[in-house]
């Protein structure tokens, strides 16, 4: 009867030594939990400050004029096909990049009409929905 006596006690004093450490543990675990929530929140600060830092260059660097010397083969005015005696409304890109810009344009009349064609197979679903 001593020695079962004896073992409860052991396992009970065990059991409270687990707990203790459990309740350390936990309160560890929650400490770095704030600490983490912390951390990210001053990670998001300094990404929106670099993000903010990155648009204020870009729009200083959108300031400055830049002169570009150009043979008159690579220049090519899009609204009448003559030059113009200023060109200082004009952009400059690549012809790649107009090749680009006109495939996109393609892109969009297409989904447009993909989208429009859907528009009109669901009006005729919603109105059949509605006779019944």
């Amino acid at each position: 009867v001593c020695e079962l006596r004896e073992k409860r006690l052991d396992e009970e004093e065990l059991v409270a030594e687990f707990t203790k450490t459990i309740d350390v543990l936990r309160k560890e675990k929650e400490g770095l939990a704030k600490k983490q929530k912390l951390v990210e929140q001053g990670l998001a600060l300094v990404n929106q400050d670099i993000t903010e830092f990155q648009k204020e260059k870009q729009g200083a660097l959108n300031q400055i004029d830049v002169v570009v010397n150009l043979r008159m083969h690579q220049v090519e005015y899009l609204v009448d096909g003559r030059l113009p005696e200023d060109l200082s409304a004009a952009l400059v890109f690549s012809s790649q990049e107009l090749q680009r810009l006109k495939q996109r344009i393609d892109e969009l009349d297409e989904e447009k009409a993909e989208l429009r064609a859907k528009h009109r197979g669901l009006k005729k679903e919603h109105l059949q929905l509605l006779k019944v």
